[in-house]
């Protein structure tokens, strides 16, 4: 399974066992390990896209330099892919050849089995609608000033810090579920 041959990319993974267990969708951004990582959401029945960075994918990249000027790095990212909705975004980088090399020395990954668990675990799990949490509605009311989030935008951040509940077993959604979920936002 592709899923276990990810290497350094932990809040990628995060990404996906958050997905299997509220049913989201997510988007990679980066260069062919996004490509990596959408072929193992496929393998897990989840709705995903991969997306390049920018037309050569080294945008941010940390060895090779990015190609496109800055206007193409614009355009692509007004293109239809990029900018598709999803409920979670995750941004990719390469992997080095140090962190390849601490994987192949290091312990063993989590497998997906041990995921699974836990998601079959959370989904088990209820949350309250509403939050009630004053420091929690303080953290959303910011984000809302901040963000200006839409409607659906709003809803699908609600989504996504509910089933960060879940995962913890909490019945409310409190900060650090909505700190999170906030991560996993497309900037732009």
């Amino acid at each position: 399974m592709i899923y276990n041959k990810i290497i350094n990319q932990e809040h990628a993974k995060r990404a996906v066992e958050i997905a299997l267990s509220g049913n989201h969708s997510i988007k990679f951004i980066g260069n062919d390990e996004a490509e990596q990582l959408k072929q193992a959401c496929d393998e897990l029945n989840i709705k995903t896209i991969a997306v390049k960075s920018c037309r050569c994918g080294n945008l941010n990249d940390q060895e090779r330099d990015c190609l496109c000027r800055l206007f193409e790095i614009k355009n692509h990212q007004r293109g239809k892919k990029y900018r598709t909705p999803t409920d979670l975004t995750i941004e990719v980088l390469r992997v080095t050849p140090a962190a390849y090399l601490k994987y192949e020395r290091g312990k063993k990954q989590e497998s997906v089995n041990e995921v699974k668990k836990r998601v079959k675990k959370a989904k088990k799990n209820k949350v309250a609608e509403k939050i009630t949490d004053e420091q929690t509605l303080q953290l959303l009311e910011i984000a809302l000033k901040q963000l200006h989030l839409s409607l659906n935008q709003i809803n699908s951040l609600k989504r996504v810090a509910q089933t960060i509940a879940k995962l913890d077993s909490s019945f409310e959604i409190k900060v650090r579920h909505l700190a999170e979920a906030l991560q996993y936002r497309q900037r732009n």
